[in-house]
């Protein structure tokens, strides 16, 4: 894959783009992903940043590199910093950071691997860690496992492992849930004797749209729960929420939403 960036009212977006979109393009028939920068630098960063905070990690490059140039407690410290700034990837100086440990990236439909050295994470645009540089640790790989999900023409990466974010409820999919609960109690309720047009009418949707709500209220108590904690499947998304055909018994919709 190789840099690449495009211009869109005045803002410019980088990317990551695989060799033959870039040389033949998708008109000739060319094949491979295209990733925003900043999603593929982040996830490395976050794997990186896992990492450094691994325990065994830490065990090791305390045995190895120059002796006596630091005491255990500045290494640790040190990497722990570093891997606290990582999490900022978005920052210049995470991203000058990730710039001076990655020497490559390998990416697969399964797998992110990197691998990291700490040589020139000295120089001045990464001030505060010329002491990992000094103590000549040795490098090392980090491998975390992974899902390419299409996001259009796009792809965005999901990391698993310890890398993995935290889960993140998506706000479309929980306004789905309680759209779904208000018009049904707005259908039940015998002071207002809505019917389903009314409900279209006042929520300026049609029918259609309304019909395939009302059953999102009997979803299944734990798909309930795991779409409000964020741990729902990653294909789970509104759109495709609110066009299932929801069957009624609650291990059918676990199968077909799962």
């Amino acid at each position: 894959m190789r840099p690449s960036h495009a211009n869109r009212r005045g803002r410019r977006y980088r990317y990551y783009v695989s060799e033959a979109l870039i040389d033949e393009g998708v008109a000739h028939g060319a094949h491979g992903w295209r990733i925003p920068a900043a999603e593929l630098e982040t996830a490395v960063a976050r794997a990186v940043a896992a990492k450094l905070r691994d325990p065994e990690l830490q065990a090791q490059l305390l045995g190895s590199g120059k002796a006596g140039m630091h005491p255990s407690a500045a290494i640790i410290a040190s990497t722990s910093k570093l891997a606290e700034l990582l999490g900022a990837a978005a920052s210049a100086a995470g991203r000058g950071a990730l710039r001076r440990l990655i020497t490559r990236v390998e990416l697969s439909e399964t797998e992110l691997r990197a691998e990291v050295s700490f040589a020139e994470i000295g120089e001045t645009d990464c001030n505060g860690f010329a002491d990992l540089a000094a103590s000549e640790l040795p490098a090392f790989s980090v491998a975390a496992p992974l899902q390419l999900q299409r996001r259009g023409a796009e792809m965005r990466i999901v990391l698993g492992g310890a890398a993995a974010p935290a889960p993140t409820p998506d706000p479309l999919l929980v306004r789905t849930l309680v759209e779904a609960r208000r018009r049904l109690a707005a259908y039940l309720d015998p002071a207002g004797a809505l019917t389903i047009s009314d409900i279209a009418r006042s929520d300026g949707t049609d029918v259609g749209d309304v019909s395939r709500s009302l059953q999102l209220a009997f979803l299944a108590p734990d798909l309930v729960e795991a779409i409000l904690n964020g741990t729902q499947p990653l294909e789970l998304t509104p759109e495709r929420l609110k066009r299932a055909n929801l069957p009624p018994l609650w291990k059918d919709q676990r199968a077909a939403l799962a």
